[in-house]
């Protein structure tokens, strides 16, 4: 459909009124995908971790004759707006005039528009750099418009543990943001991306663990007793409060805790494990000697020393 032939439907509006307030609340996305790459981990995104959203619309419904006209992703406050990064747009699906675009704000010129909304990718049918006085690209049924961002959580003192990094993301009908004023697509569902929070000390020592070790063994690596996943770049300190290189020569080295930390400079955090090191004197059994008897003794020490 040509848009410059759209205008001629509004005359068969008023026909129909009651039908028409029923339509608008009748969704216009029929289906979508929202994906985030990675995902979270355990529920948890950590700081200053980059995440991409893509948001595929897969079927449109022209409800009240509403074309596609934007879609904005709302974030938790976790995130730091200051590093969201719009990817490429969508070319243009009608295969006319217009194109897509990123758009701080956009606020609709039709009587049922919604207000400011953004920022957001909209269209712009006649390229003049203001999406809300324009119709939306007019697809109907099996579509594929996809929009993706990349954000970061925050970091350094603006990361909160826990903080909400939830992704909610919307679309308008040109009645919405545009400039089509028979209302449409207040039905649309909000999509919502997987939950999650922000983890803001990403620095791992590891899991502690003990270990026994005889005076005259050989020098051990601490951090090849250490679980889980440790960092490398730490550092070691004795049980007297020293540092230690966290490779200790039993013969000289003192028994206790050897903790080893690892700081997150961003996030002025640390994580640190501890290594319980129990040190024995080596047993001493004597000196072997040969002791000879007599059969016809009737006892005999057996034990020289």
């Amino acid at each position: 459909m040509s848009p410059f032939l759209r205008p001629s439907l509004r005359l068969l509006a008023p026909i129909a009124c009651a039908i028409a307030l029923t339509a608008a609340a009748q969704p216009c996305l029929v289906s979508s995908t929202l994906t985030a790459s990675p995902l979270p981990a355990g529920g948890v995104y950590t700081s200053g971790q980059s995440v991409t959203f893509c948001f595929t619309i897969t079927f449109w419904n022209t409800t009240n004759s509403n074309w596609f006209h934007g879609v904005a992703a709302a974030f938790g406050p976790g995130w730091d707006l200051a590093t969201l990064v719009p990817g490429p747009p969508p070319p243009n699906c009608s295969g006319g005039v217009g194109t897509w675009g990123w758009f701080n704000s956009v606020t609709g010129t039709a009587t049922t528009a919604i207000g400011p909304v953004g920022p957001g990718f909209f269209f712009d049918l006649d390229n003049d750099g203001n999406p809300g006085n324009n119709f939306g690209d007019f697809c109907n049924g099996v579509v594929n418009w996809q929009f993706c961002w990349t954000i970061n959580v925050a970091s350094g003192v603006d990361c909160v543990d826990g903080a909400d990094l939830s992704v909610m993301i919307e679309t308008y009908g040109d009645s919405e943001t545009g400039s089509w004023s028979s209302a449409g697509c207040t039905g649309d569902a909000v999509a919502a991306s997987p939950p999650a929070t922000s983890e803001c000390c990403s620095a791992d020592a590891g899991v502690g663990s003990s270990i026994d070790l005889c005076d005259q063994a050989a020098a051990t690596d601490l951090f090849t007793l250490l679980g889980g996943t440790p960092q490398t770049g730490g550092n070691w300190t004795d049980p007297n409060g020293l540092p230690s290189s966290g490779v200790i020569d039993p013969a000289s080295a003192p028994s206790g805790g050897y903790a080893y930390e690892v700081v997150d400079i961003g996030a002025s955090c640390s994580s640190i494990a501890t290594i319980t090191v129990n040190i024995a004197p080596q047993p001493d059994a004597g000196v072997p000697t040969i002791v000879t008897l007599c059969s016809d003794e009737f006892r005999r020490t057996s034990s020289h020393f």
